[in-house]
């Protein structure tokens, strides 16, 4: 993982073997010497570091910084249009634009779609609808509106991630 402070488990023993070898070929040596920096690494990474001052703000003066980029803006315009192309393409039901913000002790969040749970990323352009794929951030979006649904009363198992282009 990028930017984790000390070693991972399989490092730690990677390290401890490299320590108890009698004989190191030179690569081995520079392994050992890079685990042995990296495991007494204890400086915060830059984004920690900016993550605890963005919580600082906002736990003491109230400011969070909205982000709102190209992207989302145009999810925000299109996303009538999206609806209609998703029901066109997909068939199905009406679906309804859900407006309810959901959360809990730890999330907040407005899924597109609640019945069922769909949430349609419009792409910006030809070039972005082509590579698109299941980031693990969408993977966890999808996960976090399933957990809000159920901890407010909508039984749900699972979502689907709906890719556009308008």
């Amino acid at each position: 993982m990028a930017g984790r402070i000390g070693l991972t488990d399989k490092q730690e023993v990677t390290l401890q073997q490299l320590k108890e070898k009698h004989s190191l070929t030179t690569k081995e040596h520079d392994d050992l010497r890079e685990l042995q920096l990296k495991k007494s690494n204890t400086e915060l990474t830059q984004g920690a570091k900016t993550l605890v001052s963005e919580m600082w703000e906002e736990h003491e003066h109230g400011y969070r910084e909205r982000v709102y980029t190209d992207s989302m803006k145009k999810g925000h315009l299109c996303e009538g249009q999206s609806r209609d192309l998703v029901r066109k393409v997909l068939g199905g039901p009406f679906r309804k634009r859900n407006t309810r913000v959901f959360e809990n002790d730890w999330l907040r969040g407005t899924p597109d779609i609640v019945d069922p749970l769909e949430d349609i990323k419009n792409a910006l352009n030809l070039r972005t609808f082509r590579n698109a794929e299941l980031s693990s951030v969408y993977e966890w979006q999808i996960r976090a509106y399933i957990m809000l649904l159920n901890d407010n009363g909508i039984e749900c198992e699972e979502g689907k991630v709906i890719y556009t282009l308008n």
